[in-house]
């Protein structure tokens, strides 16, 4: 009788707690959508200001030290308190994406149609490449959760195809400028944390070491300062005091983390900016597809160039010669490559599964410093398989073909981003949402943003025009420029 009894009780407090729990839940959820109701223009901006800044304050809390190269098979764990930081974070970040997507859902408000192909092609690309591997690929495990994170918000972000872009725009830009700042500043108080010296990636004479600033690596601080450089070429400060700062920092951090892929995107992307805004007047639309086509060609060309040239190359040749050196060069990543290619052919259709390159897949083939393919595509064919695959290419193909179609007022910034991330996934993954808080998500953030946005405004206008209302489909939404300039 006593036995049960305390079971009882037992039982009855872990029901009260869940009571609780779902009472707590329910009223944070009122709560929030009356919050959005209110506020609701400001959640796009407030989710750019959170995925540039908190991967920044994370490594400032982390305290890290990378003067030498930094040996991933014996680092140490993060701190606790970046850890708690990170993890509340992530819960703003999905509170905010949930009460956004349910207010949306529950509003009676009309919306205009979005451009659902592109929120299709991305929902496959997730579900195919973080979900479907987790149970049929050669290891199966849990979903990469942070992933789903990732996905809430872009889902949220289609839900907020009204939100003004210029604030956005605005908001990213002084968040980027910030974390620019932030990634110099050290550099005369405490460079350890900030730069590494490293002879064998060093490609300006004079010039000792690599800037990692306050992002992950060197490759990754260079792409947020070359998205910040897009956007102040795009949509500039008023101030001109303000925008030469900006700049001139922005150059500071891409030219320091010399990093060859982005200077190669931004020779690239600049051009393709003003091209862009230029209405595509010297060149047909045809030809721009050209050009990406053979990109992707060329990518190609030089994965198979590492891929059947590395004479005598080996993964044992990491064990016993110097792994970071080869990791982070053209021979380095061809035997990463090789070695995705070895566990796709292990599962031809889903691939090894969502833990591949974790520390104790890496550990057990002794490449510590791979952890991606460094290879968009080998990445989805090695982690996903043949269908993880087809679904990246279904996902770029749906971005480039909106970027092309995209209004006048951001087709520039659109192609230009959308040539720096198909540059990148040569020898990068930028496709990658493992987790919203790395600095590779931001760019396919602000990417997707653009289009959703402008294609639910062109939309928006068309429909006023068949209605015979072209003039007050003008006013739903003027020229991003002239907007800039009236709101600086």
């Amino acid at each position: 009788m006593e036995f049960g009894l305390s079971d009882l009780m037992s039982t009855l407090r872990q029901a009260g707690m869940v009571l609780a729990a779902a009472m707590a839940l329910i009223v944070a959820l009122g709560v929030g959508l009356q919050a959005d109701l209110r506020l609701k223009r400001w959640y796009v901006p407030l989710v750019a200001g959170l995925l540039i800044a908190v991967p920044a304050i994370g490594v400032v809390l982390q305290q890290r030290d990378v003067t030498q190269a930094i040996d991933f098979a014996v680092q140490a764990g993060p701190p606790p308190v970046m850890v708690w930081f990170l993890r509340l974070s992530s819960v703003a970040l999905v509170g905010l994406s949930l009460v956004r997507i349910t207010s949306r859902v529950m509003s009676r408000e009309r919306a205009e149609p979005g451009p659902g192909v592109l929120m299709v092609a991305f929902f496959a690309y997730f579900i195919c490449n973080y979900l479907l591997n987790a149970v049929f690929g050669s290891v199966p495990a849990p979903p990469i959760v942070p992933s789903i994170y990732a996905a809430l918000v872009l889902g949220a972000v289609y839900m907020s195809r009204d939100a003004d872009p210029v604030l956005v725009q605005r908001f990213g830009k002084l968040a980027l400028m910030a974390v620019m700042a932030g990634s110099l500043a050290p550099l005369a108080f405490d460079p350890g944390m900030v730069r590494q010296v490293e002879t064998a990636e060093i490609r300006i004479a004079g010039v000792g070491f690599r800037l990692f600033g306050l992002g992950s690596n060197p490759n990754n601080i260079a792409t947020l300062a070359l998205v910040n450089l897009l956007l102040a070429l795009h949509q500039p400060f008023r101030n001109r005091l303000l925008e030469a700062a900006n700049v001139s920092i922005t150059l500071g951090v891409l030219v320091l983390a010399q990093s060859q892929t982005s200077w190669l995107a931004a020779l690239i992307g600049v051009p393709v900016l003003l091209l862009g805004r230029s209405g595509l007047k010297l060149l047909d639309k045809r030809m721009l597809v050209a050009l990406c086509v053979l990109l992707m060609l060329a990518t190609v060309g030089i994965m198979g160039l590492a891929l059947f040239t590395a004479h005598g190359l080996t993964l044992s040749d990491f064990v016993t010669g110097d792994r970071y050196r080869e990791i982070t060069s053209l021979t380095g990543r061809s035997a990463i490559w090789r070695a995705a290619l070895l566990e796709w052919e292990d599962n031809p259709l889903f691939g090894y599964g969502p833990t591949m390159w974790d520390s104790g897949y890496r550990g057990r083939i002794g490449l510590p410093f791979a952890f991606t393919a460094h290879n968009q595509y080998l990445q989805s064919l090695a982690v996903a398989g043949a269908v993880g695959l087809c679904s990246t290419l279904a996902y770029l193909a749906a971005l480039g073909w909106h970027c092309f179609t995209a209004p006048r007022a951001v087709r520039g910034l659109a192609l230009a981003l959308y040539s720096q991330m198909l540059m990148r996934s040569i020898t990068e993954v930028p496709l990658d949402i493992g987790t919203p808080f790395a600095n590779e998500f931001f760019p396919q953030f602000l990417l997707f943003f653009i289009l959703v946005t402008a294609h639910e405004a062109a939309g928006a206008r068309s429909i006023g025009a068949a209605a015979g209302m072209a003039d007050g489909a003008d006013a739903l939404r003027p020229d991003l420029r002239t907007s800039a300039a009236a709101r600086g």
